[in-house]
């Protein structure tokens, strides 16, 4: 899969990480195997276990895609990648990157990003999401990243942004929502701060939603999406009992031993990146199964014109060959969930499974097409490329 070239001086630069959970262990294994950072500086703000190596044993594991010697080397390995592992600094080297892990304080504006030299950082702990929360609070918050002093000089976050209603705030004309093949020409590398990736279904559905909307944009009434997604780490292992004012009961059930409707920020984060979307009705929800990773989206439109498979495939099939950085794939196999674990495409088109049902009263037709995605590698892998993009920045200063 060809990817957008990236400048070998990005070598010389440490990039920040905020959070290992899936996305930010992954991102971190994306970035050692593809060597683009000297450094990879991860705040985890605590203690790991009762030593380094403890965290060093959850970081080069996982139950979805065994290890990170076979990420780097295959399934023969290469040895131990693990070097140099100095407990009082906090360090170790992987693959020839030193990865270097603070656990002194989980409050953005506490880490001081400019000690260790970091201008980006990417969070991913899910739980700064709001760029309009002052840095003032117990809890911190996103602009803490940005402390004038001690941090960084740009933020990616890698979820949705959840703003709190005063839509006046000025610090959102800073801000921008930012998918990779969709509108990263929006990007101003002058003006925007603080970016957000969206989400890993709402980058496979702009992706495969585009090009429809390009074809057919005039004649859509209305459109549902919903997404059969994977479990993730914020679901129930067993069943709990609700907090207070609690809403989503159902996701409070047991993900080992039920299918979970739940919903999704799909529909409000498509907006932000997709133009032309507020003219046609739109709504989206979520299903979650108990597999691991894998998912699939399922786009519904109704046309008020007549069409059919062929045309529906061709579009979709042009759109993937004009794509040369491989973000939509089309294929004309028979796929299950497992088969797409550790794909770094944003969506890949199941051909096999479009449906197009001509009307028998009118000239409408309702079209259902399918895009599987990883909801982890495959988010990791196209948030990546618009870290990357902005982490040029800091190695070819912008004209004033």
């Amino acid at each position: 899969m060809k990817r957008r070239i990236v400048s070998e001086c990005l070598a010389e630069l440490p990039i920040g990480i905020n959070g290992v959970g899936r996305i930010g262990k992954f991102l971190a294994w994306h970035f050692i195997a593809k060597q683009f950072f000297a450094e990879i500086v991860v705040n985890i703000g605590r203690e790991s276990g009762n030593s380094l190596n403890d965290f060093i044993n959850y970081f080069s594991k996982d139950s979805s895609y065994t290890s990170l010697e076979k990420y780097l080397h295959g399934h023969k390995g290469n040895g131990c990648s693990i070097q140099k592992v100095n407990e009082k600094e906090g360090t170790f080297v992987v693959h020839g990157v030193r990865v270097r892990v603070l656990r002194e304080s989980r409050i953005p504006e506490l880490i001081g990003w400019k000690k260790y030299g970091v201008p980006l950082v990417v969070d991913t702990t899910g739980a700064f999401l709001d760029p309009s929360e002052p840095t003032k609070g117990s809890k911190g918050s996103l602009l803490g990243h940005l402390d004038p002093k001690f941090g960084a000089n740009k933020v990616i976050v890698s979820a949705p942004f959840k703003v709190r209603k005063d839509k006046n705030s000025p610090i959102l004309e800073n801000t921008i929502t930012m998918i990779a093949g969709i509108n990263d020409y929006q990007y101003d590398p002058k003006k925007h701060l603080i970016l957000s990736t969206a989400s890993c279904t709402t980058t496979c559905l702009a992706h495969l939603m585009l090009p429809l909307l390009k074809a057919y944009l005039d004649d859509i009434d209305i459109a549902r999406m919903s997404t059969i997604h994977a479990s993730t780490s914020t679901q129930a292992v067993l069943d709990r009992a609700p907090k207070a004012k609690a809403d989503d009961l159902r996701k409070l059930r047991s993900i080992f031993n039920n299918i979970i409707f739940t919903t999704t920020g799909a529909t409000k984060a498509l907006k932000l990146v997709i133009d032309g979307l507020d003219k046609i009705g739109f709504e989206a929800n979520s299903i979650r199964i108990p597999v691991n990773t894998g998912s699939i989206v399922q786009l519904t439109m109704s046309l008020l014109k007549p069409t059919d498979v062929e045309s529906v495939n061709g579009i979709l099939r042009e759109a993937a060959e004009r794509d040369k950085n491989g973000y939509l794939v089309y294929d004309e196999s028979q796929n299950v969930s497992s088969d797409i674990i550790g794909s770094t495409a944003a969506c890949t088109v199941e051909s096999t499974l479009t449906e197009a049902i001509k009307s028998k009263k009118t000239k409408n037709s309702l079209v259902t097409v399918y895009g599987w995605y990883d909801n982890e590698t495959g988010y990791m892998a196209m948030m990546a490329e618009n870290i990357l993009k902005i982490a040029e920045e800091f190695i070819a200063p912008l004209s004033s």
